[in-house]
């Protein structure tokens, strides 16, 4: 039977996403997924097979370690917008 995916982690998830100040768009693109996907699953209103939610966790979590590597590399918050785009101004 399939579970239903709202578990301790999505919160661990969203948490992290907070603090962080990284985007569900820039999470989902991370994953490779839809933002209206992700925000599905980090609600638990996805129906998985204990595979896929295994897979799909797993997806999320190695995704965002990225972002939160790359923002402690950088110093700036995954939302700044004070990059490099524009080196005149």
């Amino acid at each position: 039977m399939d579970a239903i995916l709202n578990e301790d982690w999505t919160a661990d998830v969203v948490g992290r996403m907070h603090r962080c100040k990284i985007k569900n768009e820039q999470l989902a693109q991370e994953c490779g997924y839809s933002a209206a996907y992700l925000s599905t699953v980090l609600n638990g209103n996805k129906e998985l097979s204990e595979k896929g939610k295994e897979e799909t966790k797993d997806r999320i979590f190695k995704a965002l370690e990225r972002i939160e590597s790359r923002i402690l590399t950088t110093g700036k918050a995954a939302d700044d917008s004070t990059d490099s785009q524009n080196p005149n101004e």
